[in-house]
């Protein structure tokens, strides 16, 4: 994992840091050295922590599996979470409610039937305390003993005139808590009232079936996002604008302060059978004030429960059974939803195990193509990436292993041609060896050359040698074809006609023994011209001896231009004839020029004519006063004029002499 600047220089500042709240148990500084300790690991912990958490995010990251593993997580784990956490929400709330619903009702007909019990037992003309059986009750007459049954007694019942006004109501008295009920028949009074304590919270829990809760409730009301009194039993509702806080109002002297009563035996069935619902329920009806009569608008009866999902699941679809002693349709209904839910799951589990599949599929591939980049990075050609299939990633890997095979080919074909190159260079430069070196001079004779193969390797070539102070040999060939094998022929016959030229053998017996020579080491396809002029300046001759080439030019002072014309087969091919030598004559300020194939026989683009033996003599007149160079230049200078380039499309030899004598 690559490490950053903030990385280093932060972990640097929590270790100072460290360091300083160690010290600050020391000395007189210890004050000092605390606080700039915990200060800067306050500040450095905080930068450590953010950039070595985004260094191993993007270490986590930098891998296409670890990419493709997160994004399997982020779609496939992550809504599911949210799917079921939203679920299990609306679930909780609507069983919470449901719940609660069932205890509104139950109270109610609590209520019911204190309002019926009391209304039976003063109907009659004598006062029926059995009709009030199990209540609480208050009996005042117009005249005669009151007759009572609870703690209120009837002395506060004769003082209460406004009990005439309220038929149901909710009171408080003496830290208890009441729903009552007041009846008046013949100018007595009844007051029957419900005690909201344990007794009452546990019947009502066992004919629910769930954890009960009665108590008074102070509601208040703010606008969202102002402060309220808080507490752990504070409940609050905010709606975005309306802040609605529920606080059970604790009652001093009452002997039960728990919110629930007393749990029934819980149903069978693990988490869902718990009770781990809660729900509450805040009844419309205020508090009134036992000694005003004064409804307390903020004070209000609240139902609380606490039950269980299975529970709520039978009380809403019902106990009764399919075929008389079957299963109970809730049962069933719910069986069905947990078969669903196993069934949802399983399905789920086996498309991630597939997803999985694949992403393992995928970082497979990437991870082998990774290495074999890096391989082929190293310079390993031969490295090949293996990955079995019919998909795309395997279409991916052997397209990776063609371009491999591909380039490896290509390296080791750019090798060979590197090498071959090299080899050519070689022999080119061993080539241009083999010609006279660009400094040759010769006393009384000035000499130009030109020459530039059209290959690597050419296959003309020329010879300049001095015999003695008044003899110069000049020689221009021309080796059919092009390329290395040509090149290799070149050099045996500039070879050949050096040593022979060295033993002062005749021209005419020094071609019959190269032409012997050619015929022996070459096939039948290869031949080769040449044009030898021996010069005897000091006899004013010149001799030449022609094998098939190009004749020799003499241009004289005045611009007359003449061949030294000699016939003659070339070197190589059995084709009867002898080589003979001829004369003539040389004078100072004569030019002779000495031409290969490559000048006459050069063409113009697009077209088929050739620059031909017309214009390079018709140059050469032109020239005939100036220097060798200048001949050289100005015949090369029609050349490029003629075929609008410089490179030759085949071998261009050309040699220029001067004589100008002592």
């Amino acid at each position: 994992m690559a490490q950053t600047r903030t990385f280093k220089v932060s972990g640097l500042g929590c270790l100072i840091a460290v360091g300083l709240l160690v010290l600050g148990g020391f000395g007189i500084l210890k004050t000092l050295f605390t606080v700039l300790g915990t200060v800067g690991l306050v500040v450095f912990g905080c930068l450590f922590a953010a950039s070595a958490t985004a260094a191993l995010f993007r270490g986590i990251l930098w891998r296409v599996g670890s990419r493709l593993l997160v994004s399997h997580l982020l779609i496939g784990i992550v809504p599911l979470a949210v799917f079921l956490g939203s679920t299990y929400a609306v679930a909780w709330m609507l069983t919470s409610q449901l719940a609660a619903r069932r205890v509104e009702s139950a109270f109610a007909a609590r209520r019911a039937e204190l309002r019926r019990a009391a209304a039976e037992a003063v109907r009659a003309a004598t006062f029926d305390e059995e009709a009030l059986e199990g209540f609480s009750w208050v009996h005042v007459p117009r005249s005669g003993a009151p007759q009572e049954s609870g703690p209120i007694p009837a002395a506060e019942v004769r003082s209460r005139a406004w009990l005439s006004e309220r038929e149901s109501f909710l009171t408080r008295r003496g830290g208890h808590s009441y729903a009552c009920t007041a009846e008046t028949a013949a100018g007595a009074t009844l007051l029957a009232c419900l005690p909201l304590d344990r007794s009452l919270k546990n019947a009502l829990g066992a004919q629910l079936h769930a954890q009960v809760g009665l108590s008074r409730t102070r509601v208040s009301s703010a606008k969202s996002g102002s402060r309220r009194p808080g507490g752990k039993r504070n409940i609050s509702f905010n709606d975005g604008e309306q802040q609605t806080n529920v606080t059970p109002v604790e009652d001093e002297q009452a002997a039960d302060k728990d919110m629930f009563g007393d749990a029934p035996p819980p149903d069978e069935g693990g988490f869902l059978a718990a009770r781990n619902v809660f729900g509450m329920l805040a009844l419309p009806e205020p508090v009134v004030d036992w000694e005003s009569g004064a409804a307390a608008p903020s004070e209000h009866l609240a139902v609380f429960v606490r039950t269980s999902f299975v529970r709520e699941f039978r009380e809403l679809f019902g106990e009764s059974r399919i075929g008389g002693e079957g299963l109970a349709a809730g049962t069933l209904v719910l069986m069905f939803l947990r078969g669903l839910l196993i069934a949802g799951i399983t399905v789920y589990v086996l498309v991630a195990i597939l997803a999985g599949a694949l992403v393992f599929r995928i970082a497979r591939a990437s991870r082998r193509l990774s290495i074999a980049f890096d391989e082929l990075g190293k310079g390993n050609l031969a490295h090949r990436a293996s990955l079995k299939g019919k998909d795309q990633l395997a279409a991916l890997i052997h397209g990776f292993n063609r371009m491999a095979e591909h380039l490896q080919a290509n390296v080791a074909e750019r090798a060979e041609r590197e090498a071959l190159e090299h080899e050519l260079s070689v022999a080119r430069d061993l080539q241009r060896r083999l010609l006279p070196p660009s400094d040759f001079h010769f006393a009384g004779v000035e000499i130009a050359v030109d020459f530039r193969p059209a290959a690597a390797i050419g296959g003309d070539f020329y010879f300049l040698a001095g015999e003695g102070t008044d003899r110069l040999v000049v020689a221009i060939a021309d080796v059919s074809g092009h390329g290395l094998p040509t090149g290799i022929v070149m050099a045996s016959a500039r070879a050949s006609l050096a040593a022979l030229s060295q033993t002062g053998m005749a021209a005419a017996d020094l071609f019959t023994t190269l032409d012997q020579e050619i015929l022996a080491s070459t096939d039948a396809r290869t031949f080769v011209t040449m044009a030898h002029a021996r010069f005897r300046l000091s006899d004013g001759l010149v001799e030449v001896t022609n094998a098939g080439h190009l004749y020799p030019y003499r241009v004289l002072p005045d611009g007359t231009v003449s061949a030294v014309q000699n016939p003659s087969r070339p070197l190589g091919v059995t084709l009867p004839g002898r080589f003979v030598t001829v004369s003539a004559p040389v004078a100072v300020g004569d030019l002779w020029v000495f031409p290969s194939d490559g000048i006459v026989e050069a063409m113009a683009p697009g077209s088929e004519e050739e620059f031909g033996f017309a214009r390079l003599e018709r140059v050469l007149s032109q020239n005939a006063g100036n220097t060798a160079a200048g001949l050289r230049d100005a015949v090369l200078a029609a050349w490029r004029a003629f075929t609008s380039r410089d490179e030759p499309e085949d071998d261009r030899t050309l040699i220029v002499l001067r004589i100008n004598g002592d």
